[in-house]
């Protein structure tokens, strides 16, 4: 069952707001959506207390990403008449950036507060302790336009071609790519290496204790006089860490890998431009930016081949995560094999690591190749 929660027009509350008069915004909303069975729903829509505290956090949450938004909405309109048609596209990118960041962050922060308010619910009403809950957001984020009234007409006859914007996607994408590296290495491929050392601290205090002739109990009757106890809390501790980051980690790439193929999009869409309205154009213009063209997909197309590899990584590392656990359930059990489970966990957490890393070499030098070529073909095409 999905319950339809709270909705919001973001783009409505933003013109009101900013009163833009030569910008169009495009749909912006969001609306919250819990998946949850028939009984508790209606069991919680009877709690008003509870539901009308969800919309109240939904709505400040909305209402401060609006507000952090329209001081970059009032600054482009005011910016934006008179700007020539071929440059509104390297004019709206960074604008378009800087809201699309704000709006997302509002949706990241919306369902961490929802899931903690229903993690409090649940905690003080016994009937949701086992109730499954979903949170989902539908959102909708159709960026900004300046339509043509407000463009001022380049000089010169043929096809006008609009700025390139996949440079400036891939630049923004580097970015992402760093702190998603760091996120990788400091959340999970570090918690890892943590949980094979705490795997091993376990084992060589069990076969301590055995050495020294105490017995290590299998805690059925009295769990607190286990000699081990601390050890294997730690480690569940750590096991449990590192699978919830690995959670947020897919979260982070989700967004961040959709910029990637939102790039190609772009090219795709730009070319298609070209190749309707090149006949209009001079033999070595159309040579020249066909041939900066190719240098740029190709760049674009090594881009995208490493995705697909950091894609099936942490694809992997997040099946492989399991292994941690097994280690722990074999190396509790006193028996032998521990050692190669978790080093499989290990395995797959450096290959994400390192496929990451390799992405973020490969954007940087391809951004730069891709952002040189569109330069290029700015000044044929202006020539």
């Amino acid at each position: 069952m999905h319950w339809n929660v709270w909705k919001d027009d973001v783009a409505a509350a933003l013109k009101a707001s900013a009163k833009p008069k030569n910008i169009i915004l495009h749909p912006m909303s969001i609306e919250l959506i819990i998946g949850i069975d028939d009984k508790a729903q209606k069991a919680i829509v009877k709690d008003r207390g509870f539901t009308e505290s969800l919309k109240k956090v939904c709505d400040k949450i909305s209402d401060k990403a609006v507000k952090d938004m329209e001081p970059t909405l009032k600054k482009a309109d005011s910016q934006a008449p008179g700007f020539p048609e071929d440059m509104v596209g390297l004019f709206l990118r960074p604008v378009h950036i800087t809201l699309e960041r704000s709006f997302d962050e509002a949706c990241k922060r919306m369902e961490k507060d929802v899931a903690r308010l229903f993690g409090d619910y649940c905690k003080i009403n016994e009937y949701m302790k086992k109730v499954a809950i979903k949170i989902d957001l539908d959102v909708t984020f159709d960026g900004i336009e300046i339509p043509s009234k407000t463009k001022k007409k380049s000089a010169g006859g043929g096809v006008k071609l609009a700025a390139i914007e996949v440079g400036d996607t891939l630049t923004e994408g580097s970015k992402g790519l760093q702190d998603l590296l760091k996120q990788a290495n400091d959340t999970v491929r570090r918690v890892g290496i943590k949980i094979h050392s705490e795997l091993q601290t376990f084992e060589k205090k069990r076969i301590g204790l055995l050495a020294s002739n105490q017995s290590v109990p299998d805690n059925k009757d009295d769990p607190s006089s286990d000699p081990m106890k601390k050890e294997a809390e730690d480690l569940q501790r750590s096991i449990q860490l590192h699978t919830a980051n690995l959670a947020k980690l897919s979260e982070s790439w989700k967004s961040l890998s959709k910029m990637f193929k939102d790039a190609e999009a772009e090219n795709d869409a730009w070319m298609k431009k070209f190749n309707a309205g090149k006949a209009t154009m001079p033999p070595d213009k159309v040579k020249q930016i066909t041939a900066n063209m190719k240098q740029a997909e190709a760049s674009i197309d090594m881009i995208l081949k490493n995705t697909v590899r950091v894609s099936a990584n942490l694809k992997a590392a997040v099946a492989g995560a399991e292994k941690f656990e097994t280690a722990f359930v074999t190396a509790t059990a006193g028996k032998t094999g521990w050692a190669s489970e978790s080093q499989v966990g290990l395995r797959l957490d450096e290959q994400l690591w390192a496929s990451i890393k390799e992405l973020d070499t490969v954007v940087q030098q391809r951004a730069h190749a891709v952002n040189e070529a569109e330069k290029n073909i700015e000044k044929t095409a202006k020539a």
